[in-house]
């Protein structure tokens, strides 16, 4: 096939919020980003042939059907190219309502019919010939697809990111120290490509699985080998210790999402249903419910039903969600309008928690109790002993710089444990992150605990530097 000398790069037109990158000779490839999660996933078309291929697909598949009609093209390929832990695949979906056919590593163990392949098989899409190739690392299963040609492409998955990698400290540390040779190997080799190639990454800067990567969508393999935090480092030891420095926990629900997509998901997603205030003071009253404030932070301290998690929209919600509500939870949802009303019932779902009875847009305060809570920036807090600080960084974040004396607890770690050192206290508690994503969160925590009279720090840590609050470091 004769490909195009370069790719035009231009968003010509959405689907869904996909970007269509326009190319020449009918083949057309789409990015679908998935901000709560901070990963893509791609479809590329050859549309003389009327096939396409998802790479990566989410459980979400109407924005996919939706590009691949406007092309008159069917997807007749799911790639993935990992058990992925971070959301539920739309693979088998894809097989059973659509007649695609799963491809994946024959090292997936996959529960369901699909075609598996290991490095050095190909895989033909109309005219376009797609390599697998054996990509270790993240996880064992791991496989990349590479598109050769003038423009050549590879869909790295998690094995090679813009500037980093994805996470080899899922599974343990003495996992970690084997996926951490297999990965050393696996980057040389791909770094060893094509100084052309443009890499089209699963995860980037803001998903729970990656480590050093930053936000941009592409980036090209001469780029990764001045760039790429990875790129020249001497072996396996190496690598081990550039990868699992400075990284926050694994989310606890990443085992029963792979889990999940080593047997394949069937089930849609749950439709998004907007609730009368009234229907979720019934919720309420008539058994265990959960209930999310995906508002913003401001308007969560502004009111909001008491008990209820606030986990902003705005920021990595899907992983925060999939961590800190049970599996089995009923979950009602409070938005800023109906159409974050669908964007969080999606993102639920894409962590496997579907049994969300719908959502309310704002608080009705006749028909629910509200409460508020203080929510002031770092320059007006008093100083001294008359507050009590806690600092909801991750560890390497704390040890880096914090405020004196603080107290330190993540939001998994209150979700988990509580914070004991509050037992009793009397003094008001002010929360603090960096900024105020996770500070919120854990306001909300410890709101669910007992815990009285919190502030929540507007303006994080950086407020309180900005207002020449002494920070001391420990290490």
């Amino acid at each position: 096939m004769s490909r195009p000398s370069a790719p035009k790069d231009r968003a010509t037109e959405s689907v869904a919020g996909a970007s269509l990158l326009e190319r020449s000779d009918g083949v057309h490839l789409y990015s679908f980003d998935h901000p709560s999660l901070g990963d893509r996933s791609y479809l590329l078309i050859d549309e003389p042939s009327g096939t396409a291929a998802v790479i990566d697909p989410q459980r979400e598949l109407q924005p996919y059907l939706d590009a691949a009609r406007r092309h008159r093209s069917r997807i007749t390929y799911a790639l993935e190219t990992h058990l992925h832990n971070d959301f539920v695949s739309g693979a088998r979906r894809l097989a059973v309502e659509h007649r695609a056919t799963v491809v994946a590593s024959n090292a997936a163990d996959l529960s369901f019919p699909h075609r598996g392949v290991s490095g050095g098989d190909t895989i033909e899409l109309g005219s376009i010939r797609i390599k697998v190739l054996a990509t270790p690392g993240h996880t064992h299963e791991h496989v990349s697809y590479l598109v050769p040609g003038d423009d050549p492409l590879l869909f790295s998955g998690g094995a090679l990111l813009p500037g980093g990698a994805a996470r080899i400290d899922l599974f343990g540390a003495d996992e970690s120290k084997v996926l951490a040779g297999l990965a050393h190997r696996t980057i040389e080799e791909l770094l060893a490509l094509d100084a052309r190639v443009r890499v089209l990454a699963t995860h980037s800067g803001g998903s729970f699985c990656s480590t050093g990567a930053h936000g941009d969508p592409t980036t090209t393999i001469e780029q990764e080998r001045h760039h790429n935090r990875f790129a020249g480092l001497p072996d396996a030891t190496a690598f081990l210790d550039a990868a699992t420095r400075d990284v926050p926990p694994v989310p606890t629900y990443y085992p029963r999402v792979r889990a999940r997509n080593r047997q394949g998901e069937l089930r849609a997603p749950t439709a998004a249903r907007e609730l009368q205030p009234i229907g979720l003071a019934e919720l309420m009253r008539h058994g265990p419910l959960t209930v999310i404030d995906t508002r913003a932070a401001a308007e969560y301290a502004q009111g909001h039903i008491r008990g209820a998690l606030a986990i902003g929209l705005n920021g990595a919600f899907a992983p925060w969600a999939g961590w800190l509500v049970d599996e089995s939870a009923l979950i009602a949802l409070v938005v800023a309008d109906a159409h974050r009303g669908q964007e969080a019932t999606t993102a639920l779902g894409a962590v496997g928690l579907d049994d969300v009875a719908g959502y309310v847009v704002g608080i009705d305060s006749e028909r629910v109790q509200t409460v508020s809570v203080r929510r002031l920036p770092a320059g007006e807090l008093r100083r001294g002993d008359e507050l009590v600080f806690v600092d909801t960084r991750w560890e390497h974040e704390w040890l880096a710089g914090h405020i004196p004396g603080a107290l330190h607890a993540s939001p998994d770690v209150i979700a988990r444990d509580g914070l004991p050192a509050l037992a009793g206290e009397r003094r008001p508690i002010a929360v603090h992150c960096a900024s105020d994503y996770r500070s919120a969160i854990s306001v909300s925590l410890l709101e669910r605990a007992g815990v009285a009279d919190l502030i929540h720090v507007a303006d994080g840590l950086a407020g309180w530097q900005a207002a020449d609050g002494p920070v001391e470091a420990s290490r």
